[in-house]
């Protein structure tokens, strides 16, 4: 067993966050709130934030506890910004009023006159025709010498939108935000504008000072979702330099933190991503334990895509030359994608268990599966992956001695059909940046 299966081993076996425990102090509600935020669970990361603000002291004066008083402010920011996302715009108001509140109370005035003059559009993605709102109350809070920790507040989501539209030099004020948060004392605001550095230089090509940010944002004290988000940064920048064996170890970080905190769409994507890898080194028992995990968590996730997953790791347990379990898994699928009428998906599950089971010397029962491909293929509309399925089918019956039903095949397979496409029988492979979660490559022929 390499090391790397036995560390797969141990992420596996680790238990799973428990949804009914309890946080000590306010400071784990807060960092539940994170992870459930990240985990696309606004309604949980609400009852977080609001758990942990009933054990924060409301702040009486500048001299209040600053630990304290941050950790309160966190939470009501990260209130605001889930309950936006959830529709609930009465309780992102109060949230946000009680935050700037607080930051009277606590004397820091030019922050909470800007967060009066923005309002909710400091907790949310700002849209294209707020630029100019953006840009008048940078304009009036640089007048009345609002510090710059204060005014990157506004030019952050300027210069997000600004790097979307497609404008590169948009990354130089990002670094600027991020410094001055740094020197601001502000290290929460400073790894978010570090994230969006990161996966900016990353999205350009520039993977060396997207390392460079990533791992300023490592040093910080930051929550575990954000450590394991940017941990796949670092998977992804190295895996495009071509240093597999970095881009694996920041992969399986990555893994370690998404399971940890429950970010289910986060641990599937990093478990693919190592089991590409690992797949790639001819690790093969690592990459079948990276795809167990995968579907592991695709499934508590409860993901419309837990299929596609399934599926490679039936690829997997094939090119492993694992048969059998290959065939279990593969027949569940069909059937599964079967019964919910998803006849082309249905069909590359088929293509697969035909190679399986021609592998196995089960000609007759290859020979159907990839008949059933070749129909579900053709009742969705993909001519080219009928042809593969034909193909196939016909090189099996070349072996069989059986020439008419072979040139039946062959004759369906180059049929013409107009505007005809040949698509791989299987999802694409990996990319680690790809919003698709990697896939295993094709099944050997």
């Amino acid at each position: 067993m390499s090391a790397l299966t036995q560390r797969l081993h141990g992420i596996s076996g680790t238990p799973q966050p428990d949804p009914l425990a309890a946080p000590a102090d306010a400071r784990g509600w807060l960092e539940l709130a994170y992870e459930r935020a990240y985990s696309e669970d606004h309604e949980g990361a609400a009852r977080a934030g609001q758990a942990g603000l009933e054990l924060t002291p409301e702040p009486t004066g500048p001299d209040a506890d600053p630990s304290a008083s941050e950790v309160g402010l966190s939470l009501l920011g990260v209130l605001a910004s889930v309950q936006q996302l959830d529709g609930n715009t009465a309780g992102a108001d109060a949230a946000a009023a009680r935050r700037i509140s607080w930051l009277r109370t606590l004397g820091r005035t030019h922050q909470a006159d800007l967060e009066e003059h923005l309002g909710g559009l400091l907790f949310r993605e700002p849209r294209p025709g707020e630029t100019a709102v953006l840009q008048a109350a940078l304009a009036t809070h640089a007048a009345a010498g609002a510090p710059a920790h204060v005014l990157a507040d506004a030019r952050l989501p300027l210069a997000v939108m600004r790097f979307e539209e497609g404008d590169e030099q948009a990354l130089e004020e990002l670094q600027g935000c991020a410094d001055a948060y740094r020197d601001g004392g502000r290290p929460e605001s400073e790894s978010g504008a570090l994230l969006y550095l990161a996966h900016g230089h990353a999205k350009g090509g520039r993977q060396q000072l997207a390392l460079e940010a990533a791992d300023r944002l490592l040093a910080l004290d930051v929550n575990r979702a954000m450590r394991a988000a940017v941990w796949m940064v670092k998977a992804s920048c190295h895996h495009e330099l071509g240093h597999p064996v970095e881009a694996q170890g920041c992969a399986v970080e990555a893994l370690a933190l998404y399971s940890a905190t429950g970010v289910r769409r986060g641990a599937v994507s990093a478990a693919a991503l190592v089991a590409n890898i690992a797949s790639a080194d001819l690790d093969q028992e690592a990459a079948i334990t990276a795809w167990r995990i995968a579907v592991e968590q695709a499934e508590r996730g409860e993901f419309e895509e837990t299929w596609a997953v399934r599926l490679a790791l039936g690829n997997q347990l094939l090119e492993a030359e694992e048969f059998l379990l290959a065939e279990e898994v593969l027949e569940s699928l069909c059937a599964l994608l079967e019964a919910r009428g998803r006849h082309d998906d249905a069909a590359r599950a088929l293509m697969s268990l035909g190679h399986c089971l021609r592998h196995q010397e089960r000609e007759e029962d290859a020979l159907l599966a990839w008949e059933r491909a070749a129909a579900g293929f053709e009742r969705s509309g993909l001519a080219g992956d009928a042809a593969r399925a034909h193909l196939s089918a016909g090189t099996l019956l070349s072996d069989a001695e059986d020439p008419a039903a072979c040139l039946r095949h062959f004759s369906r397979a180059t049929e013409p059909a107009p505007r005809r496409t040949i698509r791989a029988c299987c999802p694409s492979p990996c990319t680690p940046t790809a919003t698709r979660w990697p896939k295993a490559g094709t099944p050997p022929a």
